[in-house]
């Protein structure tokens, strides 16, 4: 298995290196689909369901469930009928599945735990939550309470054990963990996750950033929430907020029944799922599905993908002005759109009489508007 990771790996960054140094001294100019020109850094293949994007942001290569995307968060390769990936990190750090290893370090380096710490902090003019961990799920629970719980608990096997530590500075309540001096991390098997109790009428800030874990959020009334993680997934339910921000490198979005009054969702290889979603939407991914269904559409939309499809279900009243460009792709609509400007790439209309804008860009990829 080493041997076929480190022979793909090779060409891929070889491939990579390749085109990446190509647009760096070349690039190319095409117009765009208004006709404006526009200097573009990237190339894109499509046929079928496989498609290859090589841009200033990375390589991404798609055959119908499966992908290789290559930029500065790795490599990683996907394997989606078996929902399977390998992820190889800065650092050489090799991730497959729910399995890390680096070549560099031996069975012997490892050291295992049963972990199982707590912390309990005050939340006395805390009014913003920072959390950073490194390949640790974080859960985020809401319950009836006044102060907040840290549970550090699971299993792990790893080149080092993180420890868990707080600090409060000023109303900044920050839960992190020390290292050691390595530079990179080895994970051979783990069930490691950090749960974090809040009291469930907080409503202030909350950022969570892990390198390679998962992050859950659910049942909650924020300010303002911000989600990253380089290799994981975010899952996000039933919350109301002003403002959400979610970014992943290598894994999918689920946003369900959200209320915000402005989002901004980024995948760089990954899908982007949202489910019953109220309020201004502005969603991105580089090589990766976008699908938005709403129950209650009022607001506006801005879906942008390189490569990859959109499908967008609106409640079968929704009015709306509609600009969407599909370079190497179809576009589709059930809705009754009086046309503005209709073009092979393109469609620019309205949908009644309404001041709410969809806007939709993706350069290898299907659009499609379906009304329910």
């Amino acid at each position: 298995m080493k041997r076929s990771v480190s022979i793909l790996t090779g060409i891929v960054l070889i491939s990579s290196g390749i085109g990446l140094l190509s647009l760096k001294h070349y690039g190319f100019s095409i117009k765009n689909y208004k006709g404006v020109n526009t200097d573009l850094n990237n190339i894109g293949i499509n046929s079928n369901k496989s498609s290859v994007e090589i841009g200033s942001d990375g390589v991404y290569i798609k055959d119908k469930n499966n992908r290789i995307s290559v930029n500065t968060y790795g490599i990683d390769i996907r394997d989606g009928k078996n929902d399977t990936n390998i992820k190889v990190e800065p650092g050489f750090n090799f991730k497959i599945g729910n399995f890390f290893n680096n070549f560099n370090i031996t069975n012997s380096d490892l050291v295992e735990k049963n972990v199982n710490q707590k912390k309990f902090e005050s939340m006395d003019g805390i009014n913003f939550i920072d959390i950073a961990t490194p390949f640790i799920n974080v859960n985020i629970i809401p319950e009836e309470r006044e102060d907040i719980k840290i549970h550090y608990n699971g299993y792990l096997k790893s080149n080092y054990i993180p420890e868990l530590e707080t600090k409060r500075l000023g109303n900044i309540l920050y839960i992190t963990f020390k290292r050691n001096n390595s530079n990179s991390y080895s994970v051979s098997n783990s069930d490691i996750k950090l749960n974090i109790y809040i009291p469930n009428n907080y409503e202030d800030r909350i950022k969570v950033i892990t390198s390679s874990g998962d992050i859950n959020v659910s049942k909650l009334e924020l300010s303002q929430l911000n989600l990253t993680t380089n290799s994981g997934d975010i899952i996000v339910k039933d919350v109301t907020l002003d403002t959400i921000s979610t970014e992943t490198s290598s894994g999918n979005q689920i946003i369900k029944s959200i209320t915000s009054t402005k989002s901004n969702l980024i995948a760089s290889s990954g899908d982007i799922n949202v489910y019953n979603f109220i309020g201004d939407m502005v969603v991105e991914t580089s090589s990766g599905e976008i699908k938005l269904n709403y129950n209650e559409f009022n607001k506006d939309i801005n879906a942008t993908t390189s490569s990859g499809n959109v499908k967008i279900v609106l409640p079968e009243s929704s009015q709306f002005n509609i600009d969407a460009y599909a370079s190497s792709g179809n576009i589709t609509t059930e809705f009754p759109v009086t046309i503005m400007d209709k073009q092979k790439c393109n469609l620019t209309g309205k949908v009644g009489n309404s001041s709410n804008n969809i806007e939709i860009i993706t350069s290898l990829g299907d659009i499609e508007i379906k009304n329910k």
